[in-house]
């Protein structure tokens, strides 16, 4: 059963670092320099080359695509249970999607190169980058089917969920033209949506903070999609 507490951070490295052995851990952080980021940082533009690896500590890092209106369209949410940069197990360097910091915080950075020598040295980091890229694939496989079948509401909530199990408050910063754009949808869909999950005494939202209330009740509100990829994360990399 999935657990109704966020997954929280490691002060030092991410999980999926924490996963490796004590030397191999030691090994990827000397090469790696903890940077510190704000939001709205754009760290990789769609179809050019990354040069630097990040995993982020307490951080999240948003995946968006543009639209044909001009707006961005989020694909993926990365926290301290991922990585951006796990398409180079595969050897490509170049994502089709921008990446922007969303909550600000601090990352393990790694020059590309560097990266590269270590998936080649080590390979328990290899394995464990390229299990965290299949369980981003199926997520992305699962999202394509709840854009098209789930209610707004419960999308919403699924989000929210996301985030709050990516960052150490139950308050964090997320306007709703940001919400509106992540899911694609128009400011007053995610309007009406944040007010009945507010009406229920799940959330609360002011100026562009949302509180998280009652855990287990956005659980309950969230659609089924919630869960299924955490569950095999815990599985394969927890």
């Amino acid at each position: 059963m999935l657990s109704s507490e966020p997954l929280k951070k490691n002060s030092n490295v991410n999980r999926l670092l924490a996963g490796l052995t004590r030397r191999d851990r030691d090994q990827v952080l000397a090469v790696c320099t903890r940077v510190s980021l704000t939001s709205g940082m754009i760290l990789a533009e769609p179809g050019q080359p990354m040069a630097q690896v990040y995993f982020p500590i307490d951080c999240t890092i948003c995946l968006t695509t543009p639209t044909e209106d001009g707006t961005q369209l989020g694909v993926s949410l990365i926290g301290h249970e991922g990585m951006l940069g796990s398409t180079l197990t595969t050897g490509i360097a170049s994502l089709q999607v921008q990446a922007s910091v969303q909550e600000g915080g601090d990352a393990w950075r790694i020059s590309r190169n560097k990266f590269l020598l270590l998936l080649e040295a080590l390979p328990l980091l290899r394995r464990r980058v390229s299990s965290y890229l299949h369980l981003t694939l199926d997520y992305l496989i699962r999202k394509s089917a709840c854009c098209q079948f789930h209610l707004l509401e419960a999308r919403l909530a699924y989000w929210l969920l996301m985030v709050h199990d990516r960052v150490d408050e139950d308050a964090f910063e997320l306007t709703h033209k940001m919400l509106a754009d992540l899911l694609g949808v128009r400011r007053v869909g995610i309007t009406l949506a944040a007010r009945a999950l507010q009406s229920r005494g799940l959330i609360s939202y002011r100026r562009g903070t949302i509180t998280i209330l009652d855990r287990d009740g956005v659980i309950a509100a969230a659609c089924t999609c919630y869960g299924v990829t955490e569950t095999s994360y815990e599985r394969l990399l927890g």
